[in-house]
């Protein structure tokens, strides 16, 4: 809980070599171990208690502030003796800011004989000391004078500082992006206790003596980590971490070196939807490397944690990466993407980061627990009959990990074909259908997805007897099936409706799906409306297969089947661009890109969210006939998003789609 800082004991000083006073023969001085953080971001710096107050440089603060619409700018009248002090004026740092090196220099603490002027005004009602040849004074004293705002975190013993009214910062260009804020990312490598690399990702730095964040996942099981600055090529050790939170995803770590660009955290005032934003990282371990995009959703709830959604491209090694704003300040930890879509992408808003410690660095190796799993079955055996689908439902808990997966393997596929439903909790059903007379073993691994580390493997005997007879010709039951052929695009699935309905004796029976070809396409069932039910095909790869509707008693007569005749093929539509950008009344041409694989003959389409703000206009089909331009019109400010459709030619299905935001401003 935070409280307002009471009697607040902070305080700030100048690196200017005063003439010292007498100090009180009982004052007490020691160096401060009470935290402070800036405008969000943990600050280190040399800090004393006197008699229960917190003393700061002032040229700290001015340092810290400049920029915002706090800042003051430092000088010193050696004539006259004087600090002064000008609010609204920008501050001009010369080196000395926040050096400290742990040196406690309170045996040398005096009372400061110097005046402060503030905007030409002497102020006489403060405390000031000086302590190594710089003054040092009350935070609190100052809060009003300099206008910013002072809270006091009793939980982590820290000290917040926030400026009030912050200028609106300056809108960037996309190569002001980069120079600015690319050097502050870098990339990261993380080593096994064998000094094997076993992974890579992103990073990004807060200050310039090395602290810096990441996702939790990215240093998760490391033994030690190293980063490489682009700038400059230069490689820094990771010492250790420092806070970090597993469901969150985040962590605050300590780069062994100093001098490094940084980032300042935006605020979440600017995280709208629409707005543009850049993820700079180092994909598949191209380093620092910037996609641009725009906020999808500023808060995309998913799992219980509220992420930032945006369409700028990350992949693998763009975890830990930074997200900025349109005025180079970062606002989110880029981490996951949903790979069943295009351009969805997540990031950690900064925001989580707003409890960080930044007391007690802990090596890599200390934060390293193994990885352990439990994994049990609610049947060990199946003994099936044909047209009799069995269900076992797996149980499996994690510890010390994240990321883990549930896969099967089977000993015979001829045998039985298996599809795993829905996740519940910690529970998930692995239907196993019989496909002939014969037995099969199906093992089951609880793993790590990344690394396919085995926690825990159970096995299942099933055993399948009794083939189907002829339709029984004593039931005068009813099938139907919605569909007699499916064309598919890989990645798109489709419902097929079944009607069963025996009026003999409608409690007894069952309907269940073989499919002839496994590898290419699985399929889950939906949940019975009076005597109909959905199937759900889920293509797997390019293909055809057959999926045999069988409609049976539960003991095995055969009362009706059906066959579906599934054809999968690939389809892919691609823009030269993530994002389309234009003014009122200009004009942009995008060429987007077509692939179909087994020869099928397709047409495009587009459609918009909002038709009023762009119109567009096919051109001609290249030479290639695989590429076509559109020409989009800025109509009037606004942004939408225009889809891209991929039909076949014949079915007018559609085989692809692409989704492509635009901006006109």
């Amino acid at each position: 809980m935070k409280k307002k800082l009471p009697a607040l004991l902070l305080v700030l000083a100048l690196l200017f070599a005063f003439a010292p006073g007498a100090l009180s023969a009982d004052a007490e001085v020691t160096l401060s171990t009470q935290g402070l953080k800036v405008n969000g971001v943990p600050i280190r710096c040399e800090k004393y208690n006197i008699d229960g107050y917190n003393y700061f440089k002032l040229r700290d603060l001015a340092f810290l502030l400049n920029g915002t619409g706090s800042q003051f700018s430092v000088d010193y009248d050696p004539v006259g003796s004087r600090v002064l002090v000008t609010p609204g004026k920008s501050y001009e740092p010369d080196g000395s800011e926040l050096l400290y090196n742990g040196e406690d220099k309170s045996a040398s603490a005096s009372l400061s004989t110097q005046s402060l002027h503030v905007d030409g005004r002497e102020v006489t009602d403060i405390s000031v000391y000086n302590i190594g040849g710089n003054n040092y004074f009350q935070l609190r004293d100052l809060q009003e004078l300099l206008n910013f705002e002072l809270e006091y975190e009793a939980s982590s013993r820290t000290i917040l500082v926030r400026s009030l009214q912050a200028r609106a910062p300056r809108e960037l260009t996309p190569e002001e992006i980069y120079a600015t804020c690319a050097p502050a990312v870098f990339y990261m490598e993380i080593f096994d206790e064998y000094g094997w690399c076993i992974k890579t990702g992103s990073g990004f730095f807060l200050s310039s003596d090395g602290l810096a964040v990441t996702n939790y996942h990215v240093i998760s099981g490391a033994d030690s980590a190293a980063i490489t600055v682009s700038d400059t090529g230069k490689v820094y050790d990771v010492l250790g971490v420092y806070d970090y939170s597993a469901e969150e995803d985040w962590a605050v770590i300590q780069i062994d070196g100093s001098g490094f660009q940084t980032l300042e955290i935006g605020s979440p005032d600017y995280d709208v939807g629409g707005a543009t934003v850049y993820a700079i990282g180092s994909p598949l371990g191209l380093q620092n490397t910037i996609s641009q995009g725009i906020i999808s959703n500023p808060r995309r709830l998913d799992s219980g944690m509220t992420y930032i959604q945006m369409s700028a491209a990350i992949s693998p090694g763009s975890s830990g990466g930074a997200l900025l704003n349109k005025y180079g300040q970062v606002i989110g930890i880029t981490s996951a993407t949903y790979t069943e879509g295009q351009n969805l992408n997540l990031s950690i808003p900064m925001t989580y980061l707003d409890q960080m410690e930044v007391e007690v660095c802990t090596p890599l190796s200390g934060t390293r627990s193994s990885p352990a799993g439990t994994l049990t079955l609610s049947a060990g055996s199946l003994d099936l009959s044909m047209g009799q689908e069995g269900t076992v439902t797996a149980t499996a808990v994690e510890q010390n990990c994240s990321g883990v997966s549930v896969r099967y393997v089977l000993s015979r596929e001829d045998i039985v074909s298996c599809s795993w439903g829905t996740w519940h909790g910690d529970n998930v059903d692995l239907t196993i259908t019989p496909l002939a007379v014969g037995s099969a073993e199906i093992s089951v691994y609880f793993v790590i997805s990344e690394t396919d580390t085995v926690l825990d493997s159970k096995t299942i005997q099933v055993t399948v007897t009794a083939e189907l007879d002829a339709v029984s010709s004593e039931y005068s039951a009813d099938l139907q099936v919605s569909a007699a052929e499916l064309k598919l695009n890989l990645f798109e699935s489709e419902e097929i409706s079944i009607y069963a309905y025996c009026p003999e004796n409608n409690e007894d029976t069952v309907v269940n799906r073989y499919i002839s070809n496994p590898y290419v396409a699985e399929c889950n069932w939906g949940k019975w409306e009076d005597d109909f039910i959905k199937l759900t095909v889920n293509p797997l790869s390019t293909g055809s297969t057959d999926i045999r509707i069988v409609y049976s008693m539960k003991d095995g007569t055969l009362l009706a089947e059906e066959t579906v005749h599934v054809q999968v093929f690939f389809g892919l539509v691609t823009a030269d661009t993530d994002l389309v950008t234009l003014e009122p009344g200009g004009e942009k041409t995008v060429v987007f890109s077509c692939v179909a694989q087994g020869g099928v003959s397709y047409s495009l389409r587009y459609d918009f969210a909002e038709d009023d703000i762009v119109s567009a206009k096919w051109g001609s089909w290249y030479e290639n006939g695989t590429d076509c331009p559109l020409t989009f019109t800025g109509l009037k400010e606004g942004a939408t998003e225009v889809v891209i459709s991929m039909l076949d030619w014949d079915t007018k299905h559609c085989m692809a789609t692409l989704r492509l935001p635009i901006q006109v401003s």
